[in-house]
């Protein structure tokens, strides 16, 4: 069986390849509702902390062609920031397990695994 010639592409192809992926990183597609809400969430709150309600602040958004409901709206803002709340709290607030220490006459600690030497 003879082996498939491998495919070579030249050099102006590469090129052309890199200048389109330098043009799409170079304008990103869009936020998703979240990251979108995300990236907002420090004016929202703002917004809010000086009286408007979050109805309002619904109707600020929509002007804009943001579709959220005010419970969503509140449901993203009150999500922790990834490394923040529970699961960063569990990680600090796990007990820290110390490795048994043999004794000095070399008897193993009570519940070991160790048989002893019959003989």
């Amino acid at each position: 069986m003879s082996a498939k010639p491998q495919t070579l592409y030249p050099e102006k192809t590469a090129q052309t390849v890199e200048q389109q992926l330098e043009q799409l990183a170079a304008a990103p597609k869009g936020h998703t509702l979240r990251t979108l809400i995300e990236r907002l969430r420090p004016k929202i709150k703002a917004a809010h902390a000086a009286g408007y309600t979050y109805e309002e602040l619904v109707c600020t958004l929509e002007s804009s062609g943001i579709t959220i409901t005010a419970n969503t709206l509140k449901q993203y803002l009150r999500e922790p920031k990834p490394g923040e709340g529970l699961a960063a709290d569990l990680t600090t607030a796990l007990p820290q397990r110390h490795p048994r220490k043999i004794k000095p006459d070399g008897a193993q600690p009570v519940g070991s695994l160790a048989v002893p030497h019959l003989g």
